[in-house]
């Protein structure tokens, strides 16, 4: 029996590693000049100072409103160029300054494993601290962030009174039935493995995993807008989190996207993405 324990928990440790571990996949030729625009790169700390983030600064000339731009796992900045950059182009020709990171652990940022928001949000908030420090006040920053980065966002903004509105694209409510429903698909493993992974993930890096919900953060958001957008057809993460999400914070505004899948909306029906979540901004950061 302690053997069967034993081995029990080294699998568990072996799949925590495993599934926590970010891809690389920076493309410096996917930069903002490639569009035509001008650039910054520039570092700063994660709030709490536990992380070194890599991130580009889009300057739009005399404006004082800004928006923080966040990717996915196992993305980076540079896959808003290569991928959104119709969003990136629309919101820089309205005037906002723009900041694109990238997640610890992801890109250029320094080196860590995912925690699924529970740690990334400190990098969100570093980098409204950074804008802060370059003079941009409470109440004209705003944050848009895909998938993980959307998770992220919505904590983020939960905690930081001077976010005054956020876009979340594809976001998770909570992270544990996403984990339940692929672990098998991701691992190869049956699910009784879960909690050997749950724990041996805690015993390695202080995180539990399953406390990524995002659901209980963001009534806190409120009254400040939201705007929560979900592809119909995403396979990755159900539009029923989109809808949990609206439930917990009625002020919220809800788009779902008919016929696009995870993190698509963009190029799905890219007008109709660009005027949404361009006035949205326009409208809510004065």
């Amino acid at each position: 029996a302690a053997v069967l324990c034993v081995l029990y928990l080294a699998i568990g440790a072996l799949t925590a590693l495993t599934m926590t571990r970010p891809k690389r996949r920076f493309k410096a030729e996917h930069n903002p000049a490639s569009r035509n625009l001008p650039y910054e790169e520039v570092r700063f700390p994660a709030r709490g100072g536990d992380a070194d983030i890599a991130a580009w600064f889009v300057p739009a000339a005399g404006s004082q409103r800004a928006v923080v731009l966040v990717h996915g796992k196992d993305s980076n900045r540079s896959r808003f160029i290569e991928h959104s950059a119709p969003i990136v182009i629309e919101l820089h020709s309205r005037g906002l300054n723009l900041l694109m990171i990238d997640l610890r652990g992801h890109g250029q940022s320094s080196p860590s494993r995912m925690s699924f928001g529970i740690r990334e949000q400190r990098d969100v908030l570093g980098a409204v601290d950074w804008l802060r420090a370059r003079g941009f006040a409470p109440g004209r920053i705003g944050v848009l962030g895909q998938s993980m980065g959307g998770a992220s966002i919505l904590l983020a903004t939960a905690a930081e009174p001077a976010i005054a509105a956020a876009v979340s694209d594809c976001a998770y409510a909570d992270i544990a039935p996403i984990v339940g429903r692929r672990f098998h698909e991701v691992t190869g493993l049956p699910n009784w493995f879960l909690p050997a992974t749950r724990i041996a993930l805690y015993l390695i890096d202080g995180v539990d995993l399953l406390q990524a919900k995002p659901l209980a953060a963001v009534p806190r958001i409120a009254p400040r807008p939201l705007l929560i957008i979900h592809g119909m057809a995403d396979a990755t993460i159900p539009v029923g989190h989109a809808a949990d999400l609206r439930l917990a914070v009625p002020s919220a505004e809800l788009w779902v996207i008919d016929g696009s899948g995870h993190v698509q909306g963009v190029s799905t029906d890219t007008a109709a993405y660009q005027q949404h979540v361009g006035d949205f901004f326009q409208k809510h950061l004065p």
